[in-house]
């Protein structure tokens, strides 16, 4: 700052021996011209700092604000900005926009919602869709989502086509749940249902990927990824996300909270 300091100085300098001539006059111009730049340059500089500082301030706050999940379990927390976590796992943080983390705070009250389906369902309302974080997350290399308070596992079960008779083994849970009750009941008969410990696989339906209805089995999927457009993702989306909350309502109404689905490709 000595270069603003000796400027102001020569400022007063000049003020005092204020002598009218052409000299002076060229001497003033050049003067006020080189103090222009400077306090510009200091300008320039004085707002960096300040930027700094705020961005600064903003990842403070960040890492002080910790609250409780709604789940009930030590192992379990997330941030402010609702990034789940678990002790002794590696973080991955997407950065969220400054308004997140404030719409977050606003709108920690639940309220209840109609559905399109006639059904009201609790769940936290947002006001900027920029604040919505990731639907998954990875957890000691397996991938878990929370679904109103509820964390499931993501299964990557053996998906069968529709059409063919494969489809119809082990695609449903039996009504008598484990082996040695349903063979009591049926007389010991063949049941190509899923029973309680077995495996169970997921039907694959030409509307939900009409290329390919057995897209997405574990054993051929690095093949069949690149034959996949958009429009095959939207019909995804389309079966998947409607399913998703359709599960959702179903525990709701059920009154299932703060549970985990850890099995879901398990009968």
């Amino acid at each position: 700052m000595n270069e603003l300091n000796e400027l102001i100085r020569d400022y007063f300098i000049m003020k005092f021996y204020n002598i009218p001539n052409a000299e002076n006059i060229k001497i003033c111009k050049e003067f006020y011209s080189k103090m222009l730049g400077t306090y510009k340059k200091y300008s320039e500089q004085l707002k960096i700092i300040e930027n700094f500082i705020n961005e600064f301030d903003t990842q403070i706050n960040d890492m002080v604000n910790f609250i409780e999940d709604d789940i009930k379990d030590d192992y379990v927390r997330k941030l402010k900005n609702n990034i789940m976590y678990y002790k002794g796992s590696e973080i991955f943080v997407v950065k969220q926009p400054p308004t997140t983390l404030t719409e977050v705070k606003k709108n920690k009250a639940i309220e209840k919602f109609n559905t399109p389906l006639g059904y009201k369902i609790k769940m936290q309302k947002i006001t900027n869709l920029k604040s919505i974080p990731s639907m998954f997350w990875v957890f000691e290399n397996n991938f878990y989502c929370n679904i109103n308070s509820n964390i499931c596992k993501v299964p990557f079960p053996k998906i069968s086509n529709g059409l063919t008779e494969e489809s119809k083994h082990k695609t449903i849970r039996c009504y008598y749940k484990s082996r040695e009750n349903c063979n009591e009941k049926k007389g010991n008969k063949n049941c190509y249902f899923s029973h309680t410990g077995e495996e169970i696989k997921k039907v694959g339906v030409f509307g939900r990927c009409n290329k390919n209805m057995s897209f997405g089995n574990p054993d051929s999927f690095i093949y069949d990824i690149d034959k996949m457009e958009i429009e095959d993702a939207k019909n995804l989306l389309l079966y998947g996300l409607n399913d998703v909350f359709l599960g959702m309502i179903v525990l709701d109404n059920l009154g299932i909270k703060n549970d985990k689905f850890l099995n879901l490709d398990i009968s």
